[in-house]
């Protein structure tokens, strides 16, 4: 885990963290706790959500156009009968304009920049449909700095919701817990075999507060390590 990429941000070198996991994991709620430590901490870190603005006007407006399609659909919208490989290419589009006129322009100014959502997820999904070439549409992309993976049972993660979508249960019409827990079992399972050593996975069966402090933790590790190394 190449935590010490933080270390180098609070010196205004810049580093790109990603929040992932599967529906109901708590990627929203920590990847806003730990902006908020990182910031008491002094370092120049910054939030990027769906509905961050860009820069640019004009990419702004086409992320909200574009993102419409993708997750602000009518209720009653059989998104599954619009086909993989069109809701694929859609979210391929977005994420590309997402990176370079959004997360692209903050790292250049030295940033930490946490990013959620981050495409793993959805990666996973279309994975366990066997959409397998998802992985070279998406190749292009920049690979995070650090990818922080909140690993969750989906029993757990399923009983946070109030609803479910049908593309958190791979089904179409009425949704259901069990829809929900059999689907993410599956997604979970592809988002491990994604990871990687650039990748910290947390057990986020915990309180927010314990998973931020297992994630500043480490960050402090990193920091003791850099200053014994100093000494002569």
């Amino acid at each position: 885990m190449r935590l010490d990429l933080l270390i180098q941000a609070k010196n205004n070198n810049p580093c790109f963290v990603a929040v992932e996991g599967i529906d109901g994991s708590g990627k929203t709620s920590l990847a806003e706790s730990l902006v908020s430590a990182l910031i008491s901490a002094d370092y120049n870190a910054k939030l990027i959500c769906r509905t961050t603005p860009s820069k640019f006007p004009s990419a702004t407006e086409r992320l909200r156009e574009i993102g419409d399609f993708l997750w602000n659909y009518p209720s009653n919208l059989d998104i599954e009968e619009l086909g993989d490989r069109h809701l694929i290419s859609l979210m391929a589009s977005w994420f590309y304009l997402f990176e370079n006129c959004v997360i692209r322009p903050e790292l250049a100014s030295g940033k930490i920049v946490v990013v959620e959502p981050w495409i793993n997820k959805y990666l996973a999904r279309f994975l366990v449909k066997k959409q397998s070439w998802v992985l070279n549409l998406f190749a292009d992309l920049p690979v995070p700095d650090i990818t922080i993976l909140l690993d969750v049972e989906p029993e757990i993660a399923g009983m946070r919701k109030s609803a479910y979508r049908n593309t958190e249960t791979n089904s179409r019409g009425s949704t259901s817990l069990v829809q929900f827990v059999d689907f993410q079992h599956e997604v979970r399972l592809k988002l491990l075999n994604l990871s990687s050593d650039k990748w910290l996975v947390i057990d986020a069966k915990h309180e927010l507060k314990k998973n931020v402090d297992a994630i500043l933790q480490q960050l402090t590790n990193c920091l003791e390590y850099q200053t014994l190394a100093k000494e002569p």
